[in-house]
C-alpha cells in the first residue's frame, strides 16, 4: 500500500535485476539460442526493456479475471488485490507497448492455441 516504500525497494532491486537478465539473455546469445522468453511482470513499469529484448510478448486478463486469480493464488482481500492492480502500469498502456498480446482470460486450451501460434511466427515454423 505505500508506494513510497515500492519506489524505494525497486529502486534498490531493479537494477540489480535487470543486469542479470541481461547477462543471462547474453549467455543464451551466446549460445545461439533461437529464443530467450523473459518472465518480467513489471517490465514496463521497471524500465527493463533494454536493447538486449526483441519483441515483447505481453500476456493479459480481464481485470475481473486478474482480481479472482489474485485473490485464490494469493489469498488476498478483493480490496488488495484491487490495490495491487491499480498499483501497475495500466494495461492499454501495456497493450500499446507491447509487440504481442496473448488474452489468457479464458479457458487454457484456448491460451495454449495463442500460444502455440505465436510461438510457430517467432520460431518460423508457421
Amino acid at each position: 500500500d505505500d508506494s513510497e516504500a515500492r519506489s524505494a525497494l525497486n529502486s534498490i532491486t531493479h537494477p540489480a535485476i535487470i543486469a542479470e537478465i541481461a547477462s543471462r539473455v547474453a549467455t543464451y546469445i551466446e549460445q545461439d539460442a533461437p529464443l530467450v522468453l523473459i518472465d518480467a511482470a513489471l517490465l514496463f513499469e521497471s524500465g527493463a526493456k533494454g536493447s538486449y529484448m526483441g519483441e515483447v510478448i505481453l500476456v493479459t486478463a480481464d481485470e475481473e479475471v486478474q482480481i479472482e486469480r489474485i485473490v485464490r493464488r494469493d489469498g488476498l482481500s478483493r480490496e488488495a488485490a484491487d490495490k495491487r492492480i491499480a498499483a501497475q502500469m495500466p494495461l492499454d498502456e501495456k497493450k500499446r507497448l507491447a509487440d504481442h498480446v496473448i488474452d489468457n482470460s479464458g479457458s487454457l486450451d484456448e491460451t495454449e492455441r495463442q500460444v502455440k501460434v505465436l510461438w510457430e511466427k517467432l520460431t518460423g515454423q508457421e
